[in-house]
Parts: C-alpha cells; sequence; structure tokens
C-alpha cells in the first residue's frame, strides 16, 4: 500500500490481477488488513491523478538477496516505488558504513579469518585477559565490531559484496590494532610453537571446543618429555602450559600443569 502496509485478498478476485488497485474497503488491521472492497487501477491514472506526489529518490541499500549493496534510482509514490533503476555509481564512503553496519549483524566470523590470523587473535586475547599486559588492546569481537571504523573502514574501499570481503587484506587491518612492540609482547609470551626435550615443535591450542582456555593446551607423548623436570610456562613465565600427555600409540595418558609432581607422584 501507499501507505507502506500490506493487504490482501481473502478470496478469488479479477481485481488483483491488476499492477495497481484502489482498495476502498479494508478490516483493521494496521499491519497486514484483509480488502473487502476494491478497484482496478493504472500506472497513467496514478501519474495523472497524482503528477505532483512524485519524488525522485536515490538510495544505497543492502540487497539480501544477493548479498551487497545496490544503489537505484527510484521514483516513488509515498512508500510505494513505482519505477527503479540500478544505477552503478556508489558512494564508497556510504558503502562502507553500509558494509559495516552488515557485517556487525552477521558477526565478525563475516569477515575471511585466516587461521594464521584467527590463531593470533586468539594469542592475543589470551594475553589480555592475563591481565599481565595492560598495554595490549582488546581484540575481542564485541571490540574489534564496535572499533571497525578504525581499523577495517580503511580497507573496504570499491568492495561492495560479502563476496569481495574475500579480497581484502584482514591482516594488514588487523595488525593496524598492534604497534610493533605489541607484536613482538604476543610473539614472545604467547607463542604458537613449544619445542620440547625430544626437539619437537609442538603446536600450542589457545582455544578447545568450549572457546579460549585460561592456560593453553599442549598435546605431546609422554615420552617426549622425559628430561623436562617441571613443566613450560608462558606469558612471562607466569601461566603454566596444560599438558595432555599421551600414549605412544597417541591416546591421552594423563592432563597436568604440574609435570614436576606428575613425575613424583603419578608416573
Amino acid at each position: 500500500m501507499a501507505s507502506g502496509k500490506g493487504a490482501f485478498f481473502t478470496q478469488q478476485n479479477t481485481v488483483s490481477v491488476n499492477e495497481y488497485i484502489v482498495a476502498v474497503h479494508l478490516d483493521g488491521n494496521p499491519q497486514n488488513a484483509k480488502i473487502f472492497l476494491a478497484a482496478s487501477y493504472s500506472k497513467p491514472e496514478l501519474e495523472h491523478d497524482f503528477y505532483d506526489s512524485f519524488k525522485l529518490v536515490r538510495p544505497i541499500l543492502w540487497d539480501k538477496k544477493i548479498a551487497a549493496i545496490q544503489a537505484t534510482h527510484d521514483i516513488v509514490f509515498q512508500k510505494l516505488v513505482v519505477e527503479q533503476q540500478i544505477i552503478p555509481e556508489i558512494d564508497p564512503d556510504r558503502a562502507c558504513d553500509i558494509l559495516i553496519q552488515e557485517i556487525q549483524k552477521q558477526g565478525i566470523a563475516a569477515l575471511p579469518w585466516t587461521r594464521r590470523l584467527k590463531g593470533l587473535k586468539d594469542r592475543l586475547i589470551f594475553l589480555y585477559h592475563t591481565g599481565r599486559f595492560p598495554d595490549l588492546p582488546d581484540v575481542s569481537d564485541k571490540a574489534l565490531e564496535k572499533t571497525m571504523d578504525v581499523w577495517l573502514k580503511p580497507f573496504l574501499t570499491n568492495v561492495f559484496s560479502l563476496k569481495q570481503l574475500e579480497e581484502i587484506d584482514l591482516e594488514a587491518a588487523f595488525l593496524t590494532l598492534l604497534t610493533w612492540a605489541q607484536q613482538q609482547i604476543v610473539k614472545k609470551h604467547a607463542p604458537t610453537h613449544i619445542t620440547v626435550p625430544s626437539g619437537s615443535k609442538k603446536p600450542l591450542k589457545y582455544v578447545s571446543h568450549n572457546g579460549l582456555v585460561d592456560a593453553p593446551i599442549l598435546e605431546v607423548r609422554l615420552q617426549e618429555m622425559f628430561g623436562l623436570a617441571a613443566g613450560p610456562k608462558i606469558a612471562g613465565s607466569q601461566i603454566p602450559i596444560t599438558l595432555h600427555l599421551l600414549s605412544p600409540a597417541g591416546r591421552p595418558v594423563q592432563i597436568t600443569k604440574d609435570l614436576e609432581s606428575f613425575w613424583k607422584h603419578t608416573y
């Protein structure tokens, strides 16, 4: 309807085949009213009867069907779009704002996170939550979503769809949140790997199936830890690593943060 509300017929009729109708008798539903009496109408009649009520608008909107920003040239009568033409010219600044709003709705996962970048983010969040590195920024999902205008917007120039997000340099955007010194803090105090006594480099897991962990997890065969009296620590040697000690067949034997006690009392 011209008011922007909906209306529908409850019975078969010959009027609804027309492009336009005039509904003169409806029920009182303010959102989606039943039509009891209506007459056919045409676009020429609409243009003749209300020629001074048409407006030209150029909206830039998010199109859910194509998951992209679309700019149109519209001729409208109140809330009805009488004519619409898609135009290629889109204000890039306005497009960035719309795209950011859509990413915020869908969540930070809509961005093209690589495994490496996701790992860096998790390590940074881990160090931030230890409370021992107050100079590090908060890069939780909520914090990143709130500050997209600062770190992400400069990288969204000429990006108009979710598909095009795959082309942006998300790592470069993310690293604008960190100084070089802060990057080195993460590298030193939240390493990606630990070298065990056997000489193997084993990856640290900062996330489990339950989410971020309080202490990173190291899965390692028990025999590879021979010769190490106490378990390794990170974050300025303050946070002990959670060791998932495995049998030679790779089955879990023990989970502990206190390797020294394990050697003395359990092994």
